[in-house]
């Protein structure tokens, strides 16, 4: 049996963490989307903040195993790491970078200014929402939605 390859890894613990994000982020934000953690501010914030956490040390492993890949090694092509220089993967690094700051600005709320707090909530909400339709279109583009083996095809085989 093969090793599995890191990035491989790398990118279903980001897509995981990135799920649980998303699911108390929306829960968050309103009456609208709180029904999907039970209505549960408390709860919703806590997930939130500690999966957020936990989301950013992996950003920061990832950026640093993707820097030492390209100093220590031949530039290869890594297909499944979630952030690099262009394409998906730049795109991905981007709105990753504009969300860590401004959750780490909402982080720190009541000593931040007004102001800068609701830009920050604003560019870190619109951003979720785009983040939510890429990952839609990265499945869709990618074809995971279509390995599903939630319908087996019928073998044709021949009579003996």
């Amino acid at each position: 049996m093969r090793p599995i390859p890191f990035d491989f890894i790398a990118h279903w613990i980001w897509g995981v963490l990135t799920f649980f994000l998303l699911l108390s982020g929306f829960s968050i934000i309103g009456g609208r989307f709180s029904w999907m953690m039970g209505n549960h501010f408390p709860l919703m914030d806590t997930v939130h903040r500690l999966v957020g956490f936990v989301w950013v040390i992996w950003v920061a492993w990832v950026a640093i195993y993707e820097v030492k890949q390209l100093i220590t090694e031949k530039p290869m092509v890594r297909k499944w790491l979630p952030i690099g220089s262009s394409g998906f993967a730049g795109f991905n690094f981007a709105i990753t970078f504009v969300l860590v700051i401004t959750g780490v600005i909402l982080w720190f709320m009541p000593a931040v200014p007004f102001r800068v707090a609701v830009v920050s909530f604003m560019l870190h909400e619109l951003l979720a929402f785009v983040l939510m339709a890429v990952i839609v279109w990265h499945m869709v583009q990618k074809r995971h939605l279509y390995r599903l083996p939630l319908v087996k095809p019928k073998r044709r085989g021949r009579k003996q």
